[in-house]
């Protein structure tokens, strides 16, 4: 009986060693090369047939989706490339660092990277300067108010009603001359009011 529990208790140690060294066997085993895996190459190089053919969005969509699938550093700098071409430059910004930060031993392509950082940086910071727009200063000073144009009144023969009145009144002043020119003259009545009968003429 004791011997068998001495076995089962070496069993059990023997077991415990082995698991921690299986599971970093497996970890070891798994791909960090987007190449080495099937469906992330297929992304990968769907990704680039996209970006070459203009089609920046969709080309982003892919490589995330190979990074989601498998994340290789590498695909960061193509990730933060193609933010960087779309002046999205908070992303790309984020993607280059974090590219930079990996552990790959990609020397040139990490230069490349923080050259692409730099510019992508000052170009960040040319946009939001262009984006602000400049303060006037209100001047303080009360501007006086625009003087008031002073109204004539228009003279009256400009009227329309005055020449009307002129034109009655003329029309008017025609024709009384007219009936009375036509009108024959009663000589015994002027001279009745001219020289009344009982008032004497004298001559020298």
């Amino acid at each position: 009986m004791k011997s068998n529990s001495q076995f089962l208790m070496r069993l059990t140690l023997t077991v415990a060693m082995l698991i921690p060294t299986v599971s970093f066997a497996q970890t070891e085993s798994m791909p960090t090369d987007c190449a080495e895996d099937p469906d992330c190459w297929s992304l990968s190089e769907s990704a680039t047939q996209q970006s070459l053919g203009g089609n920046l969005s969709e080309a982003l969509r892919l490589y995330q989706a190979a990074y989601d699938r498998l994340a290789d550093p590498r695909l960061l700098f193509n990730i933060a490339r193609l933010h960087h071409r779309q002046k999205q430059y908070a992303e790309a910004i984020t993607h280059y660092q974090q590219y930079l930060d990996s552990s790959l031993s990609a020397n040139e392509q990490k230069r490349k990277a923080s050259e692409y950082l730099a510019q992508c940086q000052a170009e960040r910071t040319e946009q939001r300067k262009s984006s602000q727009v400049p303060f006037i200063e209100k001047s303080s000073e009360v501007e006086p108010p625009p003087s008031e144009l002073v109204v004539r009144p228009k003279p009256i023969y400009t009227k329309w009603w005055f020449w009307l009145g002129v034109g009655g009144f003329a029309a008017a002043g025609i024709t009384t001359g007219v009936i009375l020119g036509t009108r024959p003259a009663d000589t015994s009545m002027i001279r009745e009011r001219m020289i009344p009968t009982n008032t004497l003429m004298f001559s020298f």
